[in-house]
């Protein structure tokens, strides 16, 4: 026989130490004694009872917001500022910023595809962190150079879809999943659709037992909490807060935890006893004291 002991762990990241500043993607609670080993464990699981998450972060952020190209063998490097664009406040804001290069942005509103014309020669250039995948490039296809009529439509329509999926990970609690990104093991708790509009709140709640996690580990103190995107980017919550219920679940040995449990309380009951025997000999000397005194 064996008994379940349930314990809600409720985190905020208002509280944890950040290891990625005002990003509050990588996060760290120092726990003590939240599991501790011993003989009467079976087993524990970690599951996420359930998360509230502000949708704070941007369609273009850090990890798309390079523009890199060529234009008459002259190199251009520019940064598109965070935030979140549809299809004509991106193609406005490039064209501010590219306003050296003369390069027209246009979208057909059917495909969704963008055509870049100019009356020079140009290459696009995939960089690290590079917005050609939402201008609708792949880094097969880019560099492209213009034909002799200076046009150049995209393979693919533009893709202002952002973050579509948030992963809550850790490697403390040391559960086993798999992740098609570098196609080996994970970390991942749970994945989590991001399918709310910008500047609202996400909110998950566990209906399945396919977040109950197995714990590898015998002795657990603090919990480390990453939050990715389905590529493995730190997602950038701008200082806003989130948090998240765990709950871990320690299977214990029914008759010898009772066993413990008793023998605590005998060896506790046995201190008292010890404790009015003192006190019963202290009495017992201070009125021979008195008898003495008088």
């Amino acid at each position: 026989m064996s008994i379940t002991d349930n314990k809600i762990i409720s985190l905020n990241s208002a509280s944890a130490t950040l290891n990625n500043g005002t990003m509050k993607s990588n996060v760290y609670f120092n726990f003590t004694g939240l599991l501790t080993d011993e003989k009467v464990v079976r087993q524990s699981y970690v599951s996420i009872v359930n998360a509230q998450i502000p949708v704070s972060y941007y369609v273009i952020n850090a990890t798309n917001n390079l523009l890199n190209f060529t234009y008459n063998s002259v190199p251009y490097n520019y940064v598109i500022p965070e935030g979140n664009y549809n299809a004509t406040t991106l193609i406005s804001t490039i064209t501010a910023l590219i306003t050296s290069t003369p390069i027209a942005i246009t979208i057909n509103k059917l495909t969704g595809v963008l055509t870049f014309s100019s009356v020079g020669n140009f290459i696009f250039i995939y960089v690290v962190n590079s917005i050609m995948p939402v201008l609708g490039f792949t880094k097969a296809n880019t560099p492209s150079i213009l034909n002799t009529t200076y046009n150049l439509t995209a393979p693919y329509p533009l893709n202002l879809l952002g973050i579509k999926l948030i992963e809550i990970k850790s490697s403390s609690l040391n559960v086993s999943s798999f992740d098609s990104v570098g196609l080996n093991s994970s970390n991942t708790l749970v994945s989590i659709p991001s399918d709310t509009a910008p500047f609202n709140m996400i909110s998950y709640v566990s209906n399945n037992s396919l977040d109950n996690h197995i714990l590898k580990q015998k002795v657990l103190n603090g919990i480390d909490i990453v939050l990715t995107d389905e590529n493995n980017n730190y997602i950038d919550f701008h200082n806003i807060d989130w948090t998240i219920t765990l709950c871990l679940s320690v299977i214990k040995d029914e008759e010898n935890a009772i066993s413990n449990d008793l023998k605590q309380v005998l060896a506790n009951n046995e201190l008292d006893d010890k404790i009015d025997e003192i006190k019963k000999e202290k009495s017992i000397d201070e009125a021979e004291l008195d008898i003495l005194e008088s």
